[in-house]
């Protein structure tokens, strides 16, 4: 074959397939994003500003349905008077099932969010799947928990079922209703929040797991306005027995199922309460 020949098989710079540009530059672009996106919690700060963004969504919702609540109280009749709606709507269990099962997507749905920027929402929210016997020996450490509360709550002559939760239970209208609310929303909501997002957060920061432990167990104890003080400090113990098994387990899904159990308990209380002792 002559030199002609070569140069003749030789491919025009025409013949030559162009690749665009883009085709390049957008594998570059994912692996740039990829590389920005962060990998980690959110810092303290970060963490104990969307803890009150949190809290405040929680207030705007039960606003939002309370208001709804009171205009219909006043247009049920011409003595509708908003006063006694207002008041009739802080221990009426009707409204706090609703409030509590209309505000759990809202609360779930900021705290995915929240969540999912920085991590897989299982990895930040501590989604692990149950160990029986763990489970089990939890559970039961609960209970012991309970029954160490109402033996000192007997013995300094404390109400073992606050009057808030008898009058909730006698105006519950529907209870299926109520017990959803109390058994599954509420402590999916509050746990995926405060033993999931907040406590990786603050975990993962100067706080440490003790920290960690003792702040989302005061925020969560205070948000229970309805309580009295000594109500209140009971929650902050639960809080702490809930935040040490998420440290020791690194599960938020075994808080949850215990905040259920430990929600039930206090419904069954009511029940005899109210229904058997009168």
């Amino acid at each position: 074959m002559t030199d002609g020949d070569h140069r003749s098989a030789e491919p025009s710079p025409a013949e030559i397939p162009s690749i665009p540009p883009t085709a390049v530059a957008a594998p570059s672009a994912a692996a740039s994003h990829s590389r920005a996106r962060p990998r980690r919690p959110w810092g303290f700060w970060a963490t104990m500003g969307w803890t009150a963004l949190w809290i405040l969504v929680w207030i705007l919702v039960q606003v939002a349905a309370s208001v709804v609540y009171v205009i219909v109280q006043m247009a049920a009749g011409p003595s509708g008077d908003p006063a006694v709606a207002a008041q009739r709507l802080e221990h009426d269990g009707l409204v706090l099932g609703l409030i509590t099962a209309i505000q759990t997507p809202f609360l779930v749905g900021l705290t995915a969010i929240l969540a999912w920027i920085r991590l897989p929402l299982r990895e930040y929210l501590a989604l692990k799947p149950l160990r029986w016997k763990q489970t089990l020996v939890c559970v039961l450490l609960l209970i012991a928990l309970v029954a160490a509360q109402d033996t000192l709550t007997w013995l300094i002559d404390e109400d073992i079922v606050p009057p808030f939760m008898a009058e909730v239970y006698r105006t519950a209208g529907f209870l299926p209703l109520l017990v959803f609310a109390l058994v599954v929303a509420a402590p999916v909501a509050e746990e995926t929040f405060f033993r999931g997002l907040m406590y990786t957060g603050l975990a993962a920061s100067r706080a440490g797991h003790l920290g960690a432990v003792l702040i989302t167990s005061a925020v969560w104890a205070l948000i229970h306005v309805q309580y009295d003080w000594y109500g209140i400090g009971c929650i902050f113990v639960g809080g702490l027995f809930l935040g040490l098994v998420r440290w020791r387990t690194g599960s938020a899904t075994l808080t949850i199922v215990l905040h259920a159990v430990s929600n039930a308990i206090a419904t069954a209380e009511v029940v005899v309460v109210v229904d058997v002792l009168g």
